[in-house]
Parts: structure tokens; C-alpha cells; sequence
């Protein structure tokens, strides 16, 4: 880990990242809960979608890295490195298709048994048409469902804690992953329960092997299966 220049500015920095992380969570279930209807519309049109996630996961990148730097930290501290990257990659890989087949074949159906949807407003399935979208697809999960979602999630661990030690990663682990399965409520409870569960496993991975390669790797390897499986199915 890169050591900060000051204690002051250490101190400071973990305690902003603190307070963002917090408001992060807070705007991502409010508005999932308050305006879910505008958030589903966002998804009538592939470039819609494509823009605005993209525009989002870009200002969530430059917010951890602008956090990192006022703490003294670049993203070695998260766990973002080039140490033994194939394999922390090929792990990720692995752990992504094992964790599409666990939530395609057995988590999804069981949720959506409990919960069903009843909507298909949100059903990104219908964009999967136009073969020439396939590119930005994949370009939109390496870059925001595994770049910008996993490297926050692995922020918002470390930084809790680094400011409250072991109760503070507890508490980041089941709050950060309850704020992000809120942010899927426009897609259903189902799809609650399903983000839910597999935030919990990227956490658990990340905890365990301190590093951020895996689990965007995994996550970004998981929506480029159910994308590229989508395309054949529809």
C-alpha cells in the first residue's frame, strides 16, 4: 500500500470516503425506491442504457480515485495490481461462470418463485437484437458492471475498515450489498434476491483474497456469458 504523506490527511481522507460511500448508498435505494419507473425507462433503448451507465460508471471510477489520492492511496490499496495477474484473473474468470450457472439455474428460478416480477419494463432481454450492439455490450460489462460496481464495492470494504476495523467490514459487507440489490428493485424483487446473494460473494471473495482483480473479473465475465448466451437464445 502506497503510505499516505500525512496521518492528517490519511485520518481525513478514510473519513470523506466514509461519508461518500454513505450518500452513495443512500441515493442508489432512494432513487431505486422513489423513482424506479424513470430508472426502467432508461432501459427502452440500447443507447439509452449504454450512455448513462457509462457516464455513471465513469463518474464512480474518478470518485474512487479522487478519494483514493486525498487519502495518500492509489489502487494498489484496494487490491488492483498486476501481481500474479493471470491467475487472479483466470480465478475470476472461473468464479464468473460458476456464479452465472448457480444464479441462471437454481438462484434466479428460486427467487423469482418467491418474488415474482410481474414486469418486464425492465427485461434487458429485449435489447439483445441488433448483433452490432454486441461489442458495446461487452465494452459496458468490463467497464461498469466490472470496473466501476466491483472496484466501489472493494472501496467501500477497505475503506470501513481501515476507519472501524472488523465491525465496520461487517457492516459495509451487508449494507453496501443490501444499497446495491436495492438499486435492482425497478427489475423486481427477484432480481433483489439474486443481486443480493451474489454481492454477498463478491465481498466474501474480496475478503478473502484482498484483491479487486478477482471479483471484477467475475462479475464482468458473468454479464458477458449471460449477454453473448442471450444473443443465442432470443
Amino acid at each position: 500500500m502506497t503510505q499516505p504523506p500525512t496521518t492528517t490527511r490519511y485520518r481525513l481522507g478514510l473519513y470523506v470516503a466514509v461519508a461518500a460511500i454513505i450518500l452513495m448508498w443512500c441515493w442508489t435505494a432512494t432513487t431505486s425506491l422513489f423513482f424506479g419507473d424513470a430508472l426502467a425507462a432508461i432501459g427502452e433503448s440500447f443507447w439509452g442504457l449504454f450512455n448513462s451507465a457509462m457516464i455513471y460508471g465513469t463518474i464512480v471510477l474518478a470518485m474512487i480515485a479522487g478519494l483514493l489520492w486525498l487519502a495518500g492511496d492509489g489502487f494498489a490499496a484496494i487490491g488492483l495490481t498486476t501481481e500474479r495477474l493471470g491467475r487472479r484473473l483466470g480465478f475470476g474468470v472461473l468464479l464468473g461462470i460458476a456464479i452465472f450457472v448457480v444464479v441462471t439455474f437454481f438462484l434466479h428460478p428460486v427467487a423469482a418463485a418467491i418474488a415474482p416480477s410481474g414486469s418486464t419494463d425492465a427485461d434487458l432481454g429485449r435489447l439483445l437484437t441488433n448483433p452490432w450492439h454486441l461489442p458495446f455490450w461487452i465494452i459496458l460489462a468490463i467497464a461498469k458492471g466490472g470496473l466501476s460496481e466491483e472496484l466501489w464495492r472493494a472501496f467501500a470494504l477497505d475503506r470501513f475498515e481501515r476507519c472501524f476495523g472488523r465491525p465496520g467490514l461487517v457492516v459495509a459487507v451487508v449494507v453496501g450489498s443490501l444499497a446495491f440489490a436495492l438499486g435492482h428493485l425497478y427489475q423486481g424483487v427477484d432480481s433483489v434476491i439474486t443481486t443480493a446473494v451474489t454481492s454477498l460473494v463478491y465481498a466474501g471473495v474480496y475478503i478473502a483474497r484482498r484483491s479487486a482483480v478477482e471479483i471484477v473479473a467475475a462479475h464482468a465475465t458473468r454479464d458477458i456469458v449471460s449477454i453473448v448466451l442471450g444473443y443465442l437464445v432470443l
